[in-house]
């Protein structure tokens, strides 16, 4: 984001003269973040996967598809802006129980020309027709595989009849 402006000359060399053309242009977007090293933000629940609104409450009824989706950032880029990332997920009970685990469910690794600061993950899950309600607990884990270090976070989401 920010302001930026492009500088045009053209000269024509035999009659010996030039014009000049400024233009002035506004970009929209986020400002790029300092983190202190890979970061798991904004774990959303979603209807569907293409559903622009996140649920509040999030809340399933057994047999329905879970959509999530959040966002990975502050993870090293090399030489040419290469970066190598993976995240996985974990699904925990009411009592805390691990219901479910896909260390590995993603990885992202490039050398793009312009720097990718953050990237966007997302997956579904099926809640089981016979899933006891309560409130469940979903933690995605990502990993900076250049760097070796790693993050996570959790959000809730409920199971109701």
């Amino acid at each position: 984001a920010g302001r930026y402006a492009i500088h045009l000359r053209v000269a024509d060399e035999l009659a010996q003269s030039s014009a000049e053309f400024l233009i002035q242009f506004r970009v929209h977007g986020r400002a790029p973040e300092k983190l202190p090293g890979i970061t798991v933000r904004g774990v959303r629940f979603y209807r569907g996967e293409d559903d622009a609104f996140a649920l509040d409450p999030a809340t399933y009824r057994p047999g329905a598809t879970l959509w999530a989706r959040f966002e990975i950032a502050g993870y090293s880029l090399r030489e040419s802006n290469a970066f190598d990332v993976e995240y996985g997920l974990a699904v925990y009970g009411p009592s805390g129980n691990l219901l479910y685990e896909q260390p590995v469910a993603a990885q992202e690794h490039d050398s793009p020309f312009y720097p990718k600061r953050w990237l966007v993950g997302g997956f579904s899950l099926t809640v089981s027709a016979n899933q006891a309600p309560g409130e469940y607990r979903l933690t995605v884990r990502a990993r900076d595989k250049l760097a070796k270090t790693s993050a996570e976070q959790s959000a809730n989401f409920q199971v109701k009849n």
